[in-house]
């Protein structure tokens, strides 16, 4: 039963938690088509240049563009390469 206190409640704290962290690079995904978009903002964060955005996504730009590095940075992406980001963190 999930009302009970114990292992399964805190189970679902922690993925409430890690659901409210991660929430806002995924609101970032869904608008304007963005999902390319982010995935390349956010590997080019982390040192990777995975090239231009294919069609029909667009390139990320202004407040956009703000929002999804301002995500990133809040889960700590920015600047951690590729393989070495720790999870277990967030």
């Amino acid at each position: 039963n999930f009302d009970q206190a114990g292992p399964r409640q805190q189970d679902r704290k922690s993925a409430r938690r890690l659901q409210d962290k991660i929430f806002p690079l995924l609101q970032t995904m869904r608008e304007n088509m963005g999902y390319g978009a982010v995935i390349n903002e956010v590997c080019r964060m982390r040192g990777l240049a995975l090239g231009p955005v294919r069609l029909p996504g667009i390139e990320l730009e202004g407040r956009h563009l703000q929002r999804v590095r301002e995500a990133a940075n809040a889960l700590g992406l920015a600047g951690v390469p590729i393989g070495q980001f720790d999870a277990s963190r967030l």
